[in-house]
C-alpha cells in the first residue's frame, strides 16, 4: 500500500529530526493503515468464502441434474440452440468483414490505375516538353484560384462586393485555362495512347508543391508527393484487408466449431436438417408431457377437462413443463424410497408423520431447487458445458492433425 510506504518515511525524516509530534502522528497513520488493510483482507476472505459457498450450490445442482436425464437433455436443447445463436451472429460478422475486404480490394486497384495515370504523366512531360508546359499551366493556374479563394473569404460580402467580382472573374479566367490545358493533354495523349487520365492529373493538382524561389508549383515535387500518398494508401488497404482476413478466418473456425459441437449433442447443423428431427422429436414429446403431466390428475377432472375443452398440446415442451416433468419425477423417486423403506421394518403406521415431514422437507428442496434453475445456476451451467463442449472440440481437431503428421 503506497500511503504506508509514505507514513513510514515520514516516521525516518521525523526521527532525524528527533520531532515527536511528527513521529506520533506518523505512528498513528501507520497503525490506521494497517488496520484498513486488515478489513479489505477480512472482506476478501469472506466474499472468497460465499463464492465457495456459491460454487457447492451449483455443483449440487449439476449432481441433480445429472441425474435426470429429462434435463440433461434439455439443457443439451439449450446448448445447441445457443451454438446456432453464436453462429448467425459470427455470420452476420463474417458478411461485414467479406465485405469490408471487397471494398479495400476495389480500392487498392483504383490506387493502381491512379498510380499507372501517374506515371504515365511522368513519362509524357519527360518525353513531350510541350504537354509539360501544359501541366505547368495547369498547377499555377490551380493554385492561384486556391489562393483567390482564400482571399475571398476574408472579405466582407457588403463592403467589399466590388474586389470579391473582380476576383471571381480572374477565377473564372483561369478556371478555363486550366480546363484548356487538361483538355489539350488528355486529348494528346488519347491520340498517342499514353494512358494518361484526368484522375491522374487531378492527384497532382491536390498536391501541388509551390516552390518559393521559383514562385510557380514544383511539377516533379507534386508528382512525388501524389506517388507517396498513393503507396500510403495502398500499405493502409492492405494491412486493414490483412486484418479482415484475420477475423474472417476466426469466424469460419468459430462457426465449424460450433457446428461439430452441435453434431457431438446429436443434433443437425442445418435448419432443414433440424426441423425434420424437431418435427419428430416433438411427436414423442408430446405425448410424454401429456402423459406425467395430466395421468395424476383425479379421473373425475381428466373427464371434465377433456368433455369441456380438448387438450391443446404444443409443439414443443416449455420449460415449466420440463419442471413439472421433473417434480413428479423427485416425487415418484421418493415415494419409492420410502415404500422400500416401510417393507423393510414391516410397520407402515409408524412411518405416516415422518413420511409427511419427509415431503415437506422434498418440496421445500424442490421449490428452492426450481427457483435456481430458473435463474442464473442454469445459465452458469450452460456457459460451463459449452466452454467444455468447444473445449472439447478443438481438443479433437489438434489430436486429428497430430495423426496426419
Amino acid at each position: 500500500m503506497e500511503e504506508i510506504e509514505i507514513a513510514k518515511g515520514a516516521k525516518i525524516i521525523a526521527q532525524r529530526k528527533n520531532d515527536k509530534d511528527n513521529i506520533q502522528k506518523a505512528d498513528e497513520q501507520i497503525a490506521q493503515y494497517k488496520k484498513e488493510i486488515e478489513e479489505i483482507k477480512e472482506k476478501a476472505q469472506e466474499e472468497k468464502e460465499e463464492m465457495q459457498e456459491f460454487q457447492e450450490k451449483v455443483d449440487q445442482i449439476i449432481e441433480e441434474i445429472k441425474e435426470n436425464p429429462e434435463l440433461k437433455k434439455h439443457l443439451e436443447q439449450v446448448l445447441a440452440k445457443r451454438y446456432e445463436r453464436e453462429n448467425k451472429k459470427i455470420n452476420k460478422e463474417l458478411e461485414v468483414f467479406e465485405k469490408k475486404k471487397e471494398e479495400n480490394t476495389k480500392k487498392i486497384e483504383e490506387e493502381d490505375k491512379k498510380m499507372q495515370g501517374i506515371e504515365a504523366v511522368q513519362k509524357m512531360i519527360k518525353n513531350h516538353p510541350t504537354m509539360k508546359n501544359h501541366l505547368q499551366g495547369i498547377l499555377n493556374a490551380n493554385n492561384s484560384i486556391k489562393k483567390l479563394r482564400y482571399e475571398i473569404s476574408k472579405l466582407d460580402k457588403v463592403k467589399d462586393k466590388v474586389e470579391i467580382d473582380k476576383k471571381n472573374q480572374t477565377i473564372k479566367t483561369l478556371n478555363e485555362k486550366l480546363e484548356k490545358n487538361k483538355d489539350a493533354i488528355i486529348k494528346y495523349s488519347g491520340k498517342n495512347k499514353l494512358g494518361v487520365t484526368k484522375e491522374a492529373l487531378e492527384s497532382i493538382m491536390n498536391n501541388a508543391v509551390f516552390d518559393k524561389n521559383k514562385k510557380e508549383v514544383d511539377i516533379n515535387a507534386s508528382i512525388r508527393k501524389t506517388k507517396n500518398e498513393i503507396e500510403e494508401n495502398k500499405k493502409r488497404l492492405e494491412k486493414e484487408i490483412k486484418s479482415y482476413e484475420k477475423k474472417i478466418k476466426g469466424c469460419n473456425k468459430q462457426i465449424t466449431n460450433n457446428e461439430k459441437a452441435i453434431k457431438s449433442l446429436g443434433y443437425k447443423t442445418t435448419q432443414k436438417e433440424q426441423e425434420v428431427e424437431e418435427q419428430e422429436e416433438s411427436k414423442e414429446n408430446e405425448e410424454d408431457v401429456v402423459e406425467d403431466l395430466f395421468d395424476r390428475e383425479s379421473e373425475k377432472t381428466d373427464e371434465k377437462v377433456k368433455e369441456e375443452k380438448p387438450i391443446k398440446v404444443e409443439k414443443k415442451p416449455k420449460w415449466f413443463q420440463f419442471i413439472k416433468k421433473f417434480k413428479l419425477w423427485r416425487q415418484n423417486r421418493k415415494a419409492k424410497s420410502l415404500q422400500e423403506a416401510q417393507a423393510e421394518r414391516k410397520a407402515p403406521e409408524e412411518t405416516k408423520e415422518p413420511i409427511e415431514e419427509q415431503i415437506d422437507e422434498e418440496t421445500e428442496e424442490k421449490n428452492e431447487f426450481m427457483q435456481s434453475l430458473k435463474y442464473q445456476v442454469v445459465r452458469d451451467i450452460a456457459e460451463q458445458m459449452q466452454k467444455e463442449k468447444i473445449k472439447e472440440v478443438k481438443n479433437k481437431d489438434k489430436e486429428e492433425k497430430e495423426e496426419e503428421r
